[in-house]
């Protein structure tokens, strides 16, 4: 069940930008032996989400050392913990096929796709599935003191992950136990010193990045929760039809196989009477996907959290039909969905687009300038992150004509102002918009610098800058 997720893990050249920031940010804590911040270069602090993917992505590297199957190792784990998760709550749900949630789980093409990607996600999907199989287990009256222990340090592992929005699902757990009336549930939810474990696993390393970095705490809830919920500043398909853009084709691509087996076989039986597990599956779903809906930042894997409570609620609806069935039916059944994601995994990794392959982008750099690089500056476009991984240079964003695209921690300078920082920066190369090439050459010449253009990467200018002043052309005919 669990091997397929790590197969072709590697084939894959890593893809810009979320991956190679990621990757970058793991690295610079390796290289700084600083773990409480978050840098993207030796001066530039990068704190869009809490460490704890970087801490994995981190580890994996110190462990085994840097290749594209290591830094996607915490996503592919991160799907297998997942997945054996799911197996204690199919003993509650599912019980004459225990094992049904937790392999349809594997299976579903979301959370597969996502344990092929460096992502915060996973691990999310990871901590906040651990919540929900405790609440399930609090919710039973089942070791009520230990569920709760095990909710609550989930659920700080989670927001030590991506912060407030991991905790969707929790005003749901509260109302179903107050809809109950489960007074000892709550007892044994609000008073359990898995409470104060929540806090500090999830808060003490907001605390301590805010005695070094003041003002980190502001800039989090100002623009990584507030801006990102109710603005369009990120430019997060942000309009208002966005959310069935995004999202409708993630729920009908990402739920399969299982959904479009499930509606084929439930026009061929009566569907079953709904019972309270149903019910609450279902408000844990739907509720959580409302309010992201709503939000004006929206990607697909937003929904990966979510994947887990799908694969119990389909178990539910296909396990009479799954217990009908011979084992050697089921198993091929399984094997097959699990083979065909297998194959579109190694399809996809040789059709890397080109705008997002950092492999590319690093073997067309190096072609242009075969020495060794200390320093890639990016004039006025996307910093390819990724690159940092592949060749090992400290990268740096600089702005000639161009204003920042989105709200940041620390915006990166002007190119006049990186210039005058960094006079000396080894073997540095640069990456040029195409619009702004007159602007570079003349920010450079006013730095005592000679541009020298190497030759286009991605629809870019590479440029290399030596000190001096450049030697008038020769005229025409001579």
């Amino acid at each position: 069940m669990h091997c397929p997720v790590l197969l072709a893990n590697g084939l894959r050249p890593l893809w810009g930008p979320d991956e190679g920031r990621y990757v970058t940010g793991a690295l610079e804590m390796l290289r700084r032996h600083d773990f409480v911040g978050i840098w993207l270069n030796d001066e530039m602090p990068h704190f869009t989400k809490p460490p704890m993917t970087y801490w994995t992505i981190a580890a994996a590297i110190a462990a085994f050392g840097p290749s594209e199957f290591v830094v996607r190792l915490p996503s592919a784990l991160a799907l297998v913990g997942a997945t054996l998760f799911l197996l204690p709550a199919g003993r509650l749900l599912t019980p004459r096929l225990p094992a049904l949630p937790a392999a349809l789980y594997a299976t579903t093409w979301l959370p597969f796709i996502a344990g092929h990607v460096v992502t915060t996600d996973s691990l999310v999907a990871l901590f906040t599935t651990l919540a929900g199989v405790s609440f399930l287990y609090l919710q039973a009256g089942i070791a009520p003191r230990r569920s709760a222990i095990a909710l609550w340090i989930a659920y700080g592992l989670a927001f030590l992950t991506k912060g407030p929005p991991t905790l969707l699902a929790l005003p749901v757990f509260v109302g179903w136990l107050a809809w109950r009336r489960d007074r000892a549930a709550m007892r044994a939810l609000w008073l359990s010193p898995g409470l104060l474990l929540f806090f500090v696993i999830g808060l003490g390393w907001y605390l301590l990045a805010e005695r070094r970095f003041p003002g980190l705490l502001h800039y989090l809830v100002g623009a990584e929760v507030e801006d990102r919920v109710a603005s369009a500043k990120f430019g997060r398909n942000s309009a208002w039809y966005d959310g069935v853009v995004i999202y409708l084709p993630t729920v009908i691509i990402g739920a399969m196989p299982w959904l479009p087996a499930w509606l084929l076989l439930r026009r061929r039986r009566a569907a079953a009477p709904a019972e309270p597990a149903d019910r609450l599956l279902l408000l844990w779903i739907g509720i959580p996907f409302a309010v992201l809906l709503l939000a004006r930042s929206r990607l697909p894997l937003y929904l990966l959290p979510l994947a887990a409570t799908f694969a119990l609620w389909i178990a539910r609806r296909l396990e009479p039909v799954a217990a009908a069935m011979p084992p050697a039916r089921r198993l091929a059944a399984l094997a097959a969905a699990a083979l065909v994601l297998v194959a579109a995994k190694v399809g996809v990794a040789q059709l890397s687009p080109a705008d997002r392959d950092g492999r590319a982008d690093a073997e067309g750099i190096a072609r242009l300038e075969p020495r060794p690089i200390d320093d890639i500056v990016f004039v006025d476009e996307r910093v390819r992150w990724e690159l940092r991984f592949y060749l090992g240079a400290q990268l740096r964003q600089a702005w000639a004509r161009r204003t920042p695209y989105e709200p940041a921690y620390q915006v990166a300078p002007t190119l006049a102002e990186l210039l005058a920082r960094h006079a000396s920066a080894g073997r540095r190369v640069f990456v040029v918009h195409p619009k702004s090439v007159t602007e570079f050459e003349r920010a450079v010449a006013a730095a005592g610098l000679c541009p020298e253009a190497l030759g286009p990467v991605d629809g870019n200018i590479v440029y290399r800058a030596a000190p001096g002043t450049c030697a008038p052309e020769a005229p025409h005919g001579a």
